[in-house]
């Protein structure tokens, strides 16, 4: 008695090369307020780019959001004005502290 099993990939995710025209359109006009990272992952990928683009300065009015301190670790020293750690890892505090850091400033 013995198994059969067949593997099956069915979720896939890679990670940008670049950023879109519109995100850089909108980073260098300063028009985005504040960017959340949901995973270590999409941090290190978004600041790579931001300093391949030479972006990073445009940044430096955005407040971030990260739901780990090890996000925050990799975000860090890349210019946000701020980077916000959630107390626990979860959206609905996220969402939380966005509002009480809004309402507070």
């Amino acid at each position: 008695m013995g198994f059969n099993i067949k593997k099956i990939i069915s979720y896939n995710s890679e990670p940008v090369k670049k950023f879109s025209d519109i995100l850089i359109s909108y980073l260098k006009e300063e028009k985005i307020n504040m960017i959340l990272f949901f995973s270590a992952r999409t941090a290190q990928v978004f600041i790579d780019i931001l300093e391949k683009e030479k972006l990073s300065p445009y940044i430096k009015k955005t407040d971030s959001f990260v739901l780990s301190r090890n996000i925050a670790d990799i975000i860090n020293y890349s210019g946000f004005r701020t980077v916000n750690i959630c107390n626990e890892e979860n959206s609905d505090i996220m969402m939380d502290l966005i509002k009480r850091f809004y309402i507070s400033n």
